[in-house]
C-alpha cells in the first residue's frame, strides 16, 4: 500500500501564538567598532565617523607645511643689516636760585635719582 499524504488541517481561531524569544544579536567585532557605533546625540556621533578623504588631505597638507615651516625656521638665517639714523639727545635743566646770588655746591649729579623737595644746590647769600 502507498502511503496517502495529508490534507493540513484549518486551526480555530483563537488566542495569537506567542513568538519564540529572539537570540540576543552578536556583538561586533573591533574591526567594524568604527562603523557600528552609535551614540544617543546625533551629533556626537561626527566624532565617532572619520571624515571622508576630501576632508582630510587639505588638512593634512596644512598641518604638514605648518610643521615645515617651523623646522625651517629654526635651521634658516638670513643676514640682513638694518640701519637707522639715531641721535642722542639729553634732557637739560637750568637751575636757577630763587632769591639771587652765586652756586655754591651743587648736590646731585648725572643719572643720580632726584625726588620732589630734593634740594639740588646750595647758593651763597
Amino acid at each position: 500500500m502507498k502511503p496517502t499524504a495529508k490534507k493540513p488541517v484549518a486551526k480555530p481561531a483563537g488566542k495569537p501564538v506567542a513568538q519564540p524569544a529572539r537570540k540576543p544579536a552578536k556583538k561586533a567585532t573591533a574591526k567594524n567598532t568604527a562603523h557600528v557605533t552609535r551614540h544617543p546625540l546625533k551629533a556626537a556621533s561626527l566624532l565617532y565617523s572619520s571624515p571622508s578623504a576630501i576632508f582630510r588631505g587639505p588638512v593634512y597638507f596644512l598641518f604638514f607645511t605648518l610643521i615645515g615651516m617651523l623646522i625651517y625656521s629654526g635651521y634658516a638665517t638670513k643676514d640682513t643689516v638694518v640701519e637707522a639714523p639715531l641721535k642722542l639727545q639729553r634732557q637739560a635743566m637750568v637751575v636757577q636760585a630763587i632769591g639771587g646770588g652765586l652756586i655754591e655746591t651743587v648736590d646731585v649729579g648725572e643719572n643720580s635719582p632726584v625726588f620732589v623737595g630734593d634740594a639740588l644746590a646750595w647758593t651763597v647769600s
